[in-house]
């Protein structure tokens, strides 16, 4: 999986579920098994033990992370959203803000819409704000060239979070990678019973690099196993994620009526594909319709998953780069120490703060809730900043 990290990959994970606040407690939980780079272990944690076991290692990281801190105060966090108002996008900016929030920050956001022009002037408009660092989750800085020239002249960080990115001062992200081998190797035993014959499959492709590496473990798969064949490749206007994802599928049927499965790179259009092929397909399953499989156990992907739109997802929690990228930040700020270049920097009694899973209609979450991690970064930073800085 690449240097020396432990990345987690959980194949068969427990049916468990986030609860709310840093140290929540928690109900039953159902047995699993997790495999790791080294070991499986059989029988995750409680909810409520993960939390814990977070926070006790965030405490220790805290403490031992050398002569206590004074935050920094009167700090101004900017957020440059790709597209504000779909859920994977507002639920990165959402753990910036609280983050921010509770280091005493103000916080501002700008929606890009998905539109590049409008890209470049959201970094125009938070510089002339006096912001002290911008976050975003644009993919590639070279949209905003011209604010990346003025920020670095202010000394002024721009930080990349949630997604494989381009050209920032940092980008802290999972391996997505990883995440598309995850699901593109889970794909493959799901459309084995149908390897008599050549199984076409309909690809809808987000243009960032993040969607990009994802992709590209799809295309491995299809070029190591003559029964598969990506029948058509479609991709999605960020600008119009919702029905442009429906219409451009809409048209991969048309022409491809004998389609097996969907591969969709970006969990919103995810989300628009599914409700799409269970109205087309009303009361069938696969392999009568065409198998959906995309990314993110997001709050809108497991009511999909639940009513029978989406089959699978490959799910990591990626919301946790924005917990690393304000402890970079702080870092930086307070110890003078440079942003790490690391896109996954593991952390003292963490590790690598990533767990990807497949979720599937049988281990889902319960609606409103997360697949649970190994590591709960917002109970983690919690308690290192407390320890660290006295939050």
């Amino acid at each position: 999986m690449g240097r020396t990290r432990r990345a987690r990959v959980a194949v068969t994970a427990a049916a468990m579920v986030l609860c709310a606040g840093a140290l929540g407690a928690c109900g039953d939980d159902d047995d699993g098994a997790t495999t790791s780079a080294a070991t499986t272990t059989a029988g995750s944690p409680a909810v409520s033990d993960v939390q814990r076991r977070s926070a006790d290692a965030g405490t220790k990281a805290g403490e031992d992370a050398g002569e206590p801190q004074q935050a920094p105060a009167d700090k101004k966090v900017g957020f440059l959203q790709i597209v504000q108002g779909i859920e994977s996008a507002d639920r990165v900016a959402l753990q910036i803000e609280k983050a921010s929030k509770a280091l005493g920050w103000d916080y501002v956001l700008c929606d890009a819409a998905g539109d590049p022009a409008k890209m470049a002037a959201c970094g125009t408009s938070l510089l002339s704000q006096d912001v002290d660092v911008i976050f975003t989750t644009i993919g590639d800085a070279s949209t905003i060239a011209s604010a990346m020239r003025t920020a670095r002249k202010r000394d002024i960080p721009v930080i990349d979070v949630s997604g494989e990115a381009q050209g920032f001062d940092a980008n802290y992200a999972p391996d997505d990678k990883t995440i598309g081998d995850l699901l593109a190797d889970d794909l493959a035993k799901r459309l084995d019973p149908l390897k008599d014959e050549k199984v076409k499959i309909a690809v809808s492709a987000f243009p960032q690099p993040f969607a990009q590496k994802r992709t590209a473990s799809l295309e491995s798969l299809v070029a190591d196993n003559d029964h598969l064949e990506i029948a058509a490749t479609a991709s999605v206007d960020p600008t119009n994620v919702i029905e442009g994802s429906k219409k451009s599928a809409t048209d991969q049927l048309t022409q491809n009526p004998d389609l097996k499965a969907f591969w969709i790179d970006f969990d919103t259009a995810g989300q628009a594909i599914g409700q799409l092929v269970r109205s087309r397909y009303a009361g069938k399953e696969f392999p009568d319709r065409p198998l959906v499989a995309t990314f993110h156990a997001d709050h809108g992907t497991v009511k999909l998953m639940r009513s029978g739109a989406i089959d699978v997802v490959a799910d990591v929690a990626y919301d946790a780069s924005s917990w690393v990228g304000v402890d970079q930040l702080l870092q930086h700020w307070t110890r003078d120490a440079p942003l790490s270049q690391e896109r996954a920097p593991e952390y003292p009694g963490a590790g690598d703060l990533y767990t990807y899973q497949i979720i599937d209609g049988d281990n889902l979450p319960a609606d409103g809730e997360y697949a649970t991690p190994e590591i709960d970064a917002e109970a983690y930073f919690m308690a290192k900043w407390k320890a660290e800085f006295g939050l």
